[in-house]
């Protein structure tokens, strides 16, 4: 992955980050804590728009189950066909990110704390703010009722949860399908969509405060 300046190149070999002057043929690691069961992983690779630092997850990966399906009608061929997909089942263990930030400069290390999403069904990718202060990105906690926007400050490595999203007993978060997010004035203010008054509608959050401002949208539909 190279930085947006042009200036380096990062890939993940050996499990760990490794990072070169373009056009050099050095490549020196920036990660050592990498291992056969906890890696980084290159396609999580993230770099800052001033190019002074790169995200990536670590990966310790979970139990890969292979559900197979029987395609009774394929339309290629008359007999049916056995399908198969990965499909993870309550109590498998999944993968699990581990979000960590690179000073290039100074080679030094930011491990985020996982207080704020403990028990991840999903996270999405990490994406800086235009300024580089900070990066976001979002956490879908195993059996969807916890759904968090979160920001980590790129300096310390300190996370907040810029949005979080809540949904009562015996009932989960939708978010395949009713899921939406705008970030506004490099995160100032946020378009975020939900159903918390039964309805699905969008609400205008404070980026800084993580309160809402108001209810864009209103009425039972």
């Amino acid at each position: 992955r190279r930085s947006p300046d042009g200036k380096w190149d990062a890939v993940a070999r050996n499990y760990n980050i490794h990072l070169r002057a373009v056009g050099a043929s050095a490549w020196t690691p920036l990660s050592t804590d990498g291992n056969v069961g906890n890696a980084y992983d290159i396609r999580s690779f993230s770099w800052s728009p001033d190019s002074r630092k790169l995200a990536a997850y670590r990966v310790r990966p979970g139990f890969k189950r292979e559900v197979h399906y029987v395609q009774s009608s394929p339309e290629d061929q008359i007999q049916p066909k056995d399908v198969s997909r990965l499909y993870n089942k309550p109590g498998d263990v999944l993968d699990v990110n581990q979000p960590v930030i690179f000073d290039v400069a100074t080679k030094a290390r930011t491990e985020v704390s996982n207080a704020l999403f403990p028990n991840a069904y999903t996270m999405s990718y990490l994406a800086w703010r235009p300024d580089s202060r900070s990066l976001t990105f979002e956490y879908n906690q195993r059996g969807h009722q916890v759904f968090r926007v979160i920001e980590v400050d790129a300096a310390s490595g300190a996370a907040r949860a810029v949005i979080n999203e809540e949904t009562p007993a015996n009932s989960f978060f939708e978010y395949s399908a009713k899921l939406f997010r705008h970030d506004l004035n490099d995160g100032a203010e946020i378009l975020w969509m939900s159903e918390r008054d039964g309805w699905n509608h969008v609400y205008l959050y404070d980026g800084r405060t993580g309160q809402v401002k108001n209810q864009v949208t209103k009425g039972p539909w």
